[in-house]
């Protein structure tokens, strides 16, 4: 047996005269037949589950279209304002890192990294401290980046957090239901995006950011969407439970079958 240094340690390398005398268990064709076609229908579950995981993403979106139209055309003519009538509008900032005490408490502090990507919970967060340096804003409140290279993505806060420089939030007011103002600002990703600065460094700036106007519709429609947007919620949480249990069983059933067991 040979020894290989590496980066921060050592590796162990086998001769190939050595490793060609390991034993590989060989069943019978029967048996590997049989092992295949149990691996096939279970990746064939997982597939249909990835499957309904994509249609269950598409169901907001496609409710949102049935209810309101298309947003940024206004295709059913709703009454529209600009953002700066409907809530308050907030830029993130980020606590001064030569401050000790800012980083590692119980408060979310978001990042662009963090919108979209299906958690509850950013992995940095703030102390009381470090929240008092900057503003936080509601649970429920819609974040948009308006900086860099994901300049448009969107997101909710679900909880009371802080956020950075890179993002603008949407604390709604009394006219738009949270649920509904998240989902149309979803679908004004692009708008954003083409509002940026044409530069290496996409930029829209707060000002024009709360000049984008959106539709308004009655708010006991938005309400209505919103109550139906639970159900889907309710439907993607299962499914995201299924899809763990089912990834377990198929790596439990990829075990025992080269161990025997399956």
């Amino acid at each position: 047996m040979q020894t290989v240094a590496g980066v921060g340690g050592s590796l162990l390398r086998a001769k190939s005269s050595e490793a060609a005398k390991i034993p590989i268990p060989v069943p019978p064709l029967a048996e590997q037949e049989r092992i295949v076609k149990l691996l096939d229908e279970a990746d064939a579950l997982r597939r249909l589950r990835a499957q309904a995981d994509i249609r269950a993403a598409a169901l907001i979106p496609a409710l949102f279209h049935e209810m309101f139209g298309d947003p940024v055309t206004n295709s059913l003519k709703w009454p529209t304002q600009p953002l700066r009538q409907l809530g308050r509008i907030v830029t993130g900032g980020t606590p001064p890192s030569v401050k000790e005490g800012m980083f590692g408490g119980s408060i979310p502090f978001i990042t662009p990294g963090d919108l979209d990507a299906n958690t509850r919970q950013p992995v940095r967060t703030l102390t009381d401290s470090g929240a008092a340096e900057v503003r936080v804003v509601r649970a429920g409140s819609t974040l948009v980046c308006c900086i860099g290279a994901t300049i448009g993505k969107t997101d909710r806060t679900w909880h009371t957090s802080a956020l950075n420089q890179q993002i603008n939030a949407v604390e709604w007011g009394a006219g738009i239901n949270d649920e509904f103002g998240l989902a149309c600002m979803k679908l004004f990703a692009g708008v954003v995006k083409g509002r940026g600065s044409q530069t290496a460094l996409p930029i829209l700036k707060k000002s024009l950011f709360e000049e984008i106007c959106i539709p308004v519709p009655p708010l006991p429609l938005q309400q209505e969407f919103a109550r139906r947007v639970a159900g889907i919620r309710e439907l993607a949480a299962g499914q995201t439970a299924a899809r763990a249990r089912l990834e377990a069983l198929f790596q439990a059933l990829l075990h025992g079958v080269f161990a025997g067991e399956a």
